[in-house]
């Protein structure tokens, strides 16, 4: 992971101190999250995946992307926004047709949000871990064995796009590295 620290350099504002920390979450549920504060844990279930370091490098430097570009506070910002708009628009609705129309404005607003801050923390991703030396092409491998797992153990997974950001990341790599 200290080479990965070292390679965030190139992302991070030169004011900013980030305390990067990983933690490992007992779950089934195959996932991992960062938090603002440059904290990320995995949850066991991807963990315990027989990862590669260079495939672990993957999860935690696409992680990292998620905090270097702030994205817990651009989600934050797209749900105040969105939400304030149309709680306006619906105020004139009534309670039961203003709930529905805000609800389902939140949830238009942020799949296509949270999409491309996944290709976004995807992309940093992959040139963080090869700034910090690890192998991009490990990104095929890890979704082979995300994929497999999820196959194999029918284990809940909260990212229905994973098969779609795999087969992404597949084209970038191939053409890039």
């Amino acid at each position: 992971m200290d080479r990965l620290v070292v390679a965030t350099k190139t992302y991070q504002l030169p004011d900013r101190k980030i305390d990067w920390e990983v933690r490992l979450n007992l779950s089934s549920t195959i996932n991992a999250m960062s938090l603002p504060n440059g904290k990320i844990v995995l949850n066991s279930a991807i963990a315990w995946n027989d990862l590669t370091d260079d495939e672990l490098a993957f999860l935690i430097s696409h992680e990292m992307s998620h905090v270097l570009r702030e994205h817990a506070r651009e989600r934050k910002s797209i749900k105040y926004v969105s939400n304030s708009a149309l709680l306006f628009v619906a105020t004139g609705l009534g309670q039961i047709p203003a709930f529905f129309t805000v609800y389902g404005g939140q949830l238009a607003s942020s799949v296509p949000t949270s999409r491309i801050m996944e290709t976004e923390a995807d992309l940093i991703g992959l040139d963080l871990m090869a700034r910090a030396g690890y192998k991009p092409q490990a990104t095929i491998s890890f979704w082979d064995k995300t994929e497999a797992r999820i196959k194999k153990r029918n284990i809940v997974y909260r990212n229905v796009l994973i098969f779609y950001r795999a087969t992404q990341i597949l084209q970038i790599v191939k053409k890039l590295y």
